[in-house]
């Protein structure tokens, strides 16, 4: 299967050993994907310096097409398990980066996707007008899965499925077992973004789905797990997608990603 995962790529301390960094955001669901035995290309925006060659030492075996970002590849503390974590890394807000300067190249590997995933950090590659008319356009063919950042941009409409970060009350209603606020927040969402569906993480191990005229569903893994908030988002909307890419309906998708990122649930 060949995926185009397109987005931000920091450098994530925190998750290893004082000064060894790992690629976090975009690289990390392209390595998770590629690791899956998938064709993976990354579409991000880097400088040249060293930080960007260090991150291409990270990434064998993955496509990496970039375009000039005009500023320096981030460094940002992993993301702590706690109740009140939104998921996302922080970013500077004292800078707004300029928008990258993406090819022709990008926008021709977003036509020959099977499936696509987005993955903002905030750092504007998905504001590009050329590159969402590309990706929106490919959605409606293909799976698309996209995981929002709190100062990144909208999700395009076409998307499958949207996976954004727990936030304070999302995460404090799965800890206080009252699913209903998270219902709420995910119906809010999915009405907002016009998109299919939403699927967001507790932090307990489990997530909740709201979906286009069903239900909403709770679908829990075996519990939570010792990586971070990030880490998981990252291999759930990986697993949710190979399992949509593979012609899986969106139930099943969701279903297989909690198991893959939490473990089974125990049998009933």
């Amino acid at each position: 299967m060949r995926f185009a995962v397109i987005g931000d790529v920091p450098l994530e301390e925190g998750r290893r050993a004082p000064g060894d960094p790992l690629a976090g955001g975009a690289a990390r669901v392209a390595t998770l994907l590629r690791d899956d035995g998938h064709e993976v290309e990354l579409l991000t925006a880097v400088t040249a310096d060293g930080d960007a060659r260090r991150l291409l030492q990270l990434l064998a075996g993955i496509t990496v097409i970039a375009c000039s970002s005009g500023i320096p590849i981030s460094r940002e503390a992993a993301v702590p398990r706690r109740p009140d974590s939104t998921g996302a890394c922080a970013t500077d807000p004292s800078t707004r980066p300029p928008l990258p300067r993406v090819t022709a190249r990008m926008v021709r590997a977003v036509a020959l996707a099977e499936a696509l995933v987005v993955v903002d950090r905030g750092h504007r590659l998905a504001d590009h007008p050329e590159l969402r008319v590309a990706v929106h356009r490919r959605g409606l063919d293909v799976p698309l899965v996209w995981l929002p950042h709190p100062e990144g941009s909208d999700p395009v409409p076409s998307c499958r499925l949207v996976v954004p970060a727990p936030g304070a009350a999302i995460a404090a209603a799965a800890i206080s077992e009252r699913p209903a606020v998270a219902v709420e927040a995910a119906e809010q969402l999915q009405r907002r973004s016009g998109c299919r569906a939403i699927a967001i993480p507790l932090g307990d191990g489990s997530a909740m789905l709201a979906e286009l005229d069903r239900a909403p569903l709770r679908v829990h893994g075996a519990g939570a797990s010792a990586g971070g908030l990030g880490d998981e988002r990252c291999r759930f909307a990986a697993a949710a997608a190979t399992v949509l890419a593979r012609g899986g309906e969106l139930r099943e998708a969701v279903r297989v990603a909690a198991a893959s990122t939490w473990g089974a649930p125990p049998a009933a």
